[in-house]
């Protein structure tokens, strides 16, 4: 593990080998966090790992490493397509809780590919993404602003009611966003509307 001042500035910190577990511990990380040529686990209900910039996962296999906890983001997701498992959650939770904008860019995303199990989006997060697809194995909460770019696709698999506009909350849909209907909608819905899965 190598952190900023050892040669990655870009990084407030940078998993560049083995692993780096969680093991029930919350760690911050004041700038952008890596895991490249090295993975992140997170399989305890008890981990949380806020990062105050950005994460970027590439080059990696997490299958298997994201069970439990929550990844809170104030930056941007950014998953490669080196070999479509650079972020497989299966119980981990994604909140993105920024005051600048933020975007989702997932290549190779799919519900065998990299995928989100939840997406919240919190009140004053603004959040875009034009990634095909975005996939959501269970909900998607929307309390501040989810922008779906015209060649974007969001898949959200859990079942009817999973996607849940909050108060204050807006869809702008320029693209897809496939759900099992009906949307909990007590926000705002821009665009195109929502399509059955």
């Amino acid at each position: 593990v190598a952190s900023e001042g050892t040669g990655f500035p870009r990084f407030g910190m940078r998993v560049a080998s083995g692993n780096f577990t969680l093991n029930g511990q919350t760690v911050v990380v004041q700038g952008n966090f890596a895991a490249s040529s090295g993975t992140l686990t997170m399989t305890n209900a008890s981990d949380v790992l806020t990062v105050q910039g950005s994460a970027t996962f590439y080059a990696i296999d997490e299958t298997n490493k994201l069970t439990a906890g929550k990844l809170n983001l104030a930056g941007d997701l950014v998953t490669s397509c080196y070999n479509s498992t650079e972020f497989v959650s299966t119980g981990t939770a994604v909140s993105m809780n920024g005051t600048s904008p933020q975007a989702i860019q997932m290549d190779c995303g799919g519900s065998q590919g990299s995928r989100l199990y939840s997406l919240a989006i919190q009140p004053g997060a603004k959040v875009s993404t034009s990634s095909n697809p975005v996939f959501v194995a269970t909900t998607l909460s929307i309390g501040g602003t989810l922008t779906v770019g015209s060649a974007g696709v969001v898949d959200v698999a859990g079942p009817a009611g999973s996607v849940t506009i909050l108060t204050g909350g807006t869809l702008a849909n320029g693209g897809i966003l496939k759900a099992n209907l009906p949307i909990v909608n007590a926000g705002t819905i821009t665009g195109n509307a929502a399509v059955q899965r």
